[in-house]
C-alpha cells in the first residue's frame, strides 16, 4: 500500500494509473529478470482502463510498467507512491477545462472531520476504501490527542489499537462521514477522569456553538479570536492599495549576508536593499474565504533567486510527515534570514498583511542566526514558518486540503502563496467552497500572489478555506508558501 518497508530485500511501493483519455488503454508489467515466478523479459498484461478510470497496483521500487493503446507510456517506479496520468494530450482544450471544473466541483463536496482519542492508550485511524479494497492507515493518535482529515460523505473510517492490524477488518470503532457530525470521539472507558471531563467540555462547547452559529466549531477548543489584523473582504472586485517600501527587485542581488550586513539589517526597521517605495493592489476574489489576488508581488529576478536557493534541497512533499497519493509535489524550506532577498520578501509580506514584520519571524530566541551561524537577536517571536518552496512537474498536484490544524490553539492564520514559475498549462489553485458565481480556480501567473485567511474573526477555522493545487498538465510550476500563525507558532505543521 505504498509503505516503504522491505520484502525479500525489495522496497515496497504502489503505482496509480489514471486514464485521462477518451479510449481504453491496457497496462503491462515487466517482470524482473531472474524472478522465479515469472519469465523475466516477457511483459504481462495486468489490466485495462476505460476513459477517466483509475487503478492502483502494489509493486516494488525499480519495477517497470507500460501503457499501450490510445497512448504509449513507460514508468519505472522510483518512489514509494507513484502516479501516472495518461493520454491527457489527446483531449481538446475545451475537454480539459471541463474536467478541471468538474474536479473543483467534486472537491466542494469534501468536509472536515476530527477524531479525538478518549482512551488512555494510542489508537490508529484507518480509511476504509470500499471501492479499491485497499485500506489505508492515516495516522497514530496519542491518548487525549486529536486527528483531522477531509473526506466525502459516506466515506468510512475505522479505529484499532494495534498498528499492524487492519482497522477496517477488525475495528474497535468505525463511522461513516456525515454532514451533521464533525467530532468523533473514541471512548473505551479507559480514560482518566480529567481526560473524560475535558472531552465532555469540548463536546458541550461544540454543541453550543453549533446551536448559536449554525456551523461546527472545527478549530482547537481553546482557539481565541485572531490577535493579528485581518484585511476586510466585503465584495468581490473590491481593491485595497498597500504601500511597500520593500518592492520587487528587478536585478540580481547578493545571495547571502556577511555578518556585519546581517546585524545592520536586523537593527534597521526600514527597507532592505532599498529601491524606493511602490504600491501593490489587493483585489478581492472571494469573500468566503477571505481571499485576495496581488499582481506583481515578486519579480523574475526574485523568483530565480528563490528557486536557486531551494532547488538543491528539494524532496518529496508529505502530509502529516508521510508520503501521500494526495500530494505528489516536491518541496524544500528556505529561512527568512537566508539572504537579503528572502528578508525583503518577508517584510513585503508583512506590509501586505498589515502587520509588523517583527511578528512574522520564522525563528525565535537563539535560533535567529547570521550567515556565519552566530546568534544575532533572541527577542523576535516566532510568528511564521520558513518559506516553503514547492515544485510541480506534469501530473503532480495537491488534493483539496486545509492549512489550519487542530492540535493546538495556535494555528496557521494566513497563507500567502507566491507563484514563481508558471506552467504552460494547468496548476491552478482552486478554492472549491468559495462563495463565488463560478468555481474559483486561480491561474498560477508568475509574479502574482494569493493571500487567504484560514480562520474566521470569531476564532473558528474557516471550512471555506479548502483549497487544492490542480495537476500541472504541461511544463512545470514553482511556488512559495509563507504561513503566518496566530498568535504565535506552535510546533504543529500541517504540511
Amino acid at each position: 500500500r505504498g509503505v516503504a518497508d522491505k520484502a525479500g530485500g525489495k522496497e515496497r511501493a504502489s503505482v496509480t494509473f489514471i486514464n485521462d483519455g477518451m479510449k481504453d488503454i491496457s497496462l503491462w508489467w515487466d517482470p524482473p529478470v531472474g524472478d522465479g515466478k515469472y519469465d523475466g523479459g516477457k511483459q504481462l498484461h495486468v489490466g485495462t482502463l476505460g476513459p477517466e478510470e483509475t487503478r492502483r497496483f502494489d509493486t516494488f521500487i525499480g519495477h517497470t510498467f507500460h501503457v499501450k493503446g490510445a497512448c504509449e507510456h513507460e514508468l519505472t517506479v522510483r518512489d514509494s507512491e507513484e502516479l501516472l496520468r495518461t493520454c491527457r494530450h489527446l483531449l481538446s482544450k475545451e475537454e480539459r477545462a471541463r474536467r478541471e471544473i468538474n474536479q473543483v466541483v467534486n472537491y466542494a463536496k469534501m468536509i472536515p472531520i476530527k477524531v479525538l482519542n478518549g482512551a488512555n492508550h494510542p489508537i490508529f485511524l484507518w480509511f476504509c476504501d470500499r471501492v479499491a479494497t485497499r485500506n489505508e492507515l492515516i495516522q497514530e493518535i496519542a491518548s487525549g490527542e486529536p486527528a483531522a482529515s477531509t473526506a466525502y460523505l459516506e466515506h468510512t473510517f475505522a479505529i484499532t489499537d494495534v498498528r499492524d492490524l487492519d482497522g477496517c477488518s477488525a475495528p474497535l470503532m468505525s463511522f461513516n462521514v456525515s454532514a451533521g457530525t464533525y467530532l468523533h470521539v473514541f471512548d473505551d472507558g479507559s480514560a482518566p477522569p480529567e481526560l473524560s471531563a475535558r472531552i465532555r467540555a469540548e463536546e458541550t462547547a461544540a454543541q453550543d456553538y453549533l446551536a448559536r452559529a449554525g456551523k461546527h466549531w472545527v478549530c482547537h477548543p481553546k482557539k481565541q479570536p485572531p490577535a493579528k489584523y485581518m484585511r476586510p473582504a466585503e465584495a468581490i472586485g473590491d481593491e485595497t492599495v498597500v504601500s511597500t517600501c520593500n518592492p520587487p527587485l528587478t536585478t540580481a542581488t547578493p545571495s547571502h549576508y556577511n555578518e556585519s550586513e546581517y546585524l545592520a539589517m536586523m537593527r534597521a526597521p526600514g527597507p532592505v536593499l532599498s529601491a524606493g517605495c511602490t504600491d501593490l493592489t489587493l483585489r478581492v476574489i472571494s469573500t468566503s474565504p477571505r481571499a485576495f489576488l496581488i499582481e506583481n508581488f515578486t519579480s523574475a529576478a526574485e523568483a530565480d533567486h528563490l528557486v536557486g536557493l531551494g532547488a538543491s534541497l528539494i524532496s518529496r512533499s508529505t502530509t502529516e510527515s508521510k508520503v501521500s497519493r494526495s500530494r505528489t509535489s516536491e518541496n524544500s524550506w528556505v529561512e527568512r534570514a537566508s539572504s537579503p532577498v528572502t528578508e525583503r520578501i518577508f517584510r513585503r509580506a508583512a506590509e501586505v498583511l498589515g502587520i509588523d514584520e517583527r511578528f512574522i519571524w520564522d525563528k525565535s530566541g537563539g535560533a535567529v542566526r547570521s550567515a556565519s551561524g552566530t546568534s544575532v537577536d533572541g527577542s523576535f517571536p516566532q510568528g511564521a514558518e520558513s518559506m516553503q518552496l514547492v515544485h510541480y512537474s506534469v501530473g503532480q498536484k495537491y488534493d483539496a486540503h486545509y492549512d489550519w490544524g487542530v492540535s493546538h490553539p495556535e494555528t496557521r492564520f494566513a497563507t500567502l502563496l507566491l507563484y514563481l514559475k508558471e506552467p504552460l498549462e494547468g496548476g491552478k489553485t482552486a478554492f472549491p467552497k468559495a462563495e463565488t458565481p463560478t468555481p474559483l480556480a486561480v491561474p498560477p501567473v508568475a509574479g502574482s500572489a494569493v493571500l487567504f485567511y484560514n480562520v474566521l474573526p470569531d476564532g473558528n477555522c474557516d471550512i471555506d478555506s479548502l483549497h487544492a493545487a490542480m495537476p500541472v498538465t504541461e511544463g512545470e510550476k514553482w511556488l512559495a508558501n509563507i504561513w503566518v500563525w496566530d498568535p504565535m507558532r506552535s510546533q504543529e505543521v500541517s504540511g
